[in-house]
């Protein structure tokens, strides 16, 4: 929290992890609605799909790179 993250990734099945980062508003990630679910079935198991996962993750980041620039 100190750090104050612009982003926030998961790889959570479902978006239930995102609720409890509601109450740190003050948090850019939370503040900006950047809190990331990067689907599981990419990055969790290391094969050919891994390069989508990435691929989600680097889009992510930029994404909060845009919003932090604003």
């Amino acid at each position: 929290l100190a750090r104050k993250p612009q982003v926030i990734m998961n790889g959570e099945a479902d978006n239930a992890w995102k609720l409890p980062w509601q109450r740190f508003s003050i948090v850019p990630a939370v503040k900006h609605h950047l809190l990331v679910t990067v689907s599981p079935d990419l990055i969790h198991r290391p094969g050919p799909r891994l390069i989508a996962g990435v691929r989600e993750i680097c889009l992510s980041i930029h994404q909060a790179r845009k919003v932090a620039l604003q």
